[in-house]
């Protein structure tokens, strides 16, 4: 078989004609929206096309494909978005120059029509590989493997060989007769969810064979597991242990800029792995997403839930796109939800081509939980002009006016007046951290009921938003705080009264945790008033109350000066550190932190050793001209002894001299002064 990439086009988009190559979308290459357009490309045979027995035309990763002509006649006439389109058209080419063309048709508005696959030509006399899908049956550390390969051309009389290799280098073959076949893994190397155990993963290649040679060959990654929905809760079983979902809803990039929005994607689901996420939830009417999104989350142990109406399982074409991903372990979960009464059939058809993924019926889509704040500095220098700094700006406004005051009503529970736009927008990214913190460590605390996931992992928008990362994928207060409270292992503290606080202690871990909560009473200058500590043991998958303390004699009336540092500690070393204050943070009596800054390092990677006088809460760095993701971010000072954060650049490089002179520092003492 021979494969001939299609990359060079002639897009034609009302009168305007454009020179284009793959990946490429109507607006990429336009620079404008555009509805509709057809690109054009020249398929060139000679006079061995004739000794082909099939011809096809395939394309991948397409959308807003309406139909396809080769030389002047219709091979294919009617939507098609995402996926695999294998089209026959040995009848329709023929020996010299053929014209090709693609129409677009952006129906429904979201700017998305193009080509952000490949386009090629297939020629072959007996089969060419369509799609591989698998089966595992999992039992103890071994894995059967049943292989199933979709041919096209059909499947008699040709040989094939599928082999897998672990990433240790262990190799196991399996023969395949009409396209079927198995493997036995014995002591596999098992596919873990992120937080409960290593990602491994397999090289499956497959190799269909001619008379004297390889003809096609298919090559895919794999990750041996099981996973099952929990009847009655959103828990998963994996493994024999049960994973609550903890992430945010990942909309699919527009894709108007295919590389650059490939560029963003990574980003995003990068910086979700770093902030601990192990799952992403994909909104029914929101596209699958690429392989190479896909990829990443099998790498980093993020599992994707998708939902999906009823209603689009109905068509072949959307079955087929969530057949051609089953395989990727991070494809954990297929939500139906329920509008039509044959969900039953529905999922059991789910189920066949999609076997090693849960399936389960809602009768609902889930709410998650949202909040909305202004973006950073950085992106609101970008998009408000100096005149335009105000809450109550025609561009901020238009965001809408009941957006803004819950951003005012919200931040006015807990922090100080914010004078300027600037420090508004930061009380409004903590507001918006702590209530979805709040809101998350509920979800944690009563394990199954709901999944700790929140609206969105990151936005495109200028605006204002509710989300971990804004548009320059710069990381948000939220995404900093999600290290914290999608850690595996957690500690909280709830203030019931008084001075009561409860301790809880969350643990998503596959084993138990043995070890003590640490806690200290400090006042604002960070001295130590009293300290204390409890033994506690949690088993694995469990989240419960550990110990209620009474603090009421330290505190005194105090409550304004005095604060509660408390962290989980075993030999291993020291987990989740948090603080508690006993009323708001706009009635706490915070003395000048006088916090100074040193920054080391060279190129990408440095570090800022911070030093405070006295107790300083929230406290957030950021360069006024470079983008940078920090160890740690909105954070607390509570000692006099200094601290290190390591920060890497995400752009470009810089010297220490010149980051110390934009490094800026702010914290709630600097609002309320």
């Amino acid at each position: 078989m021979t494969k001939s990439e299609i990359k060079q086009f002639k897009l034609k988009i009302g009168e305007e004609s454009f020179e284009c190559e793959t990946p490429f979308s109507l607006v990429s290459v336009r620079g404008s929206r555009a509805v509709s357009g057809v690109a054009v490309a020249t398929l060139t045979a000679d006079e061995r096309i004739r000794n082909n027995k099939h011809v096809y035309l395939r394309l991948s990763d397409v959308v807003g494909l309406c139909s396809v002509r080769v030389g002047g006649r219709s091979v294919y006439d009617a939507d098609f978005t995402g996926g695999v389109l294998n089209i026959p058209i040995k009848d329709s080419i023929t020996v010299g120059d053929n014209t090709m063309e693609l129409y677009f048709s952006d129906k429904g508005g979201a700017v998305r029509a193009g080509l952000f696959g490949k386009a090629e030509l297939l020629k072959f006399n007996n089969s060419a590989i369509d799609r591989v899908s698998i089966c595992q049956n999992v039992s103890g550390n071994s894995c059967n493997i049943d292989i199933n390969v979709d041919m096209l051309g059909g499947n008699d009389n040709v040989r094939a060989v599928a082999t897998l290799v672990s990433s240790a280098g262990h190799v196991f073959y399996g023969g395949l007769t009409r396209g079927r076949g198995k493997i036995n893994v014995k002591d596999a190397l098992m596919w873990w969810p992120k937080g409960m155990g290593v990602q491994n993963l397999y090289k499956l290649t497959v190799n269909l064979y001619g008379d004297l040679e390889i003809e096609d060959t298919a090559e895919m990654k794999i990750g041996i597991r099981s996973i099952s929905a929990e009847e009655g809760s959103c828990l998963l079983c994996v493994g024999g242990a049960t994973l609550l979902p903890m992430g945010a809803v990942y909309t699919e990039e527009s894709r108007e800029e295919p590389v650059l929005s490939k560029n963003r994607e990574a980003a995003f689901i990068n910086s979700a792995a770093r902030a601990g996420f192990n799952a992403l939830v994909i909104k029914d009417g929101d596209s699958l997403h690429s392989e190479a999104v896909l990829d990443l989350c099998d790498a980093h142990g993020i599992v994707i839930i998708r939902e999906i109406s009823a209603s689009r399982l109905e068509t072949s074409d959307e079955l087929d796109r969530l057949a051609r991903v089953a395989h990727h372990p991070s494809v954990a979960e297929y939500l139906i939800i329920h509008d039509k009464g044959n969900a039953r059939t529905l999922k059991d058809r789910l189920s066949l081509v999609a076997p090693d993924v849960a399936v389960k019926i809602l009768d609902k889509a889930q709410p998650f939980i949202s909040h909305p704040q202004l973006p950073g500095e950085r992106v609101i220098s970008g998009w408000l002009s100096p005149e335009e700094r105000n809450l109550f700006s025609e561009k901020v406004e238009g965001e809408g006016r009941e957006t803004v005051l819950d951003m005012i009503r919200s931040a006015s529970e807990r922090y100080p007046y914010a004078g300027t736009l600037s420090d508004f927008a930061y009380i409004s990214a903590l507001s918006a951290a702590e209530k979805i913190k709040s809101k998350m460590v509920e979800a944690r605390l009563n394990r199954g009921s709901e999944m700790a996931v929140y609206s969105s992992l990151g936005s495109q928008r200028a605006g204002v938003i509710s989300a971990g990362l804004d548009s320059r994928a710069t990381w948000c207060a939220l995404h900093y705080y999600s290290t914290e409270f999608f850690a595996p292992l957690t500690v909280s503290a709830k203030h019931e009264g008084g001075g009561r606080v409860a301790f809880y202690v969350s643990n998503e871990r596959r084993q138990s945790f043995v070890g003590t909560i640490e806690y200290r009473i400090a006042d604002n200058k960070n001295r130590t008033l009293f300290a204390g500590s409890e033994s506690c043991v949690v088993e694995r998958s469990v989240a419960k109350l550990v110990t209620t303390r009474d603090f009421g004699d330290i505190l005194k009336g105090h409550e304004r000066e005095y604060y509660l540092e408390y962290y989980l500690r075993d030999p291993m070393g020291v987990y989740s550190r948090e603080t508690l204050l006993f009323v708001p943070e706009k009635y706490f009596s915070f003395l000048p932190a006088e916090i100074e800054a040193a920054v080391s390092g060279s190129d990408r990677r440095f570090g800022i050793t911070l030093t405070a006088s006295a107790f300083a809460k929230g406290v957030e760095l950021y360069f006024e001209d470079a983008d940078a993701v920090f160890f740690d971010n909105y954070f607390d000072i509570t000692s006099t002894s200094p601290i290190k954060i390591a920060c890497t650049l995400t752009g470009g490089t810089d010297t220490a001299e010149h980051l110390k002179r934009v490094l800026r520092i702010r914290s709630i003492e600097d609002v309320k002064k």
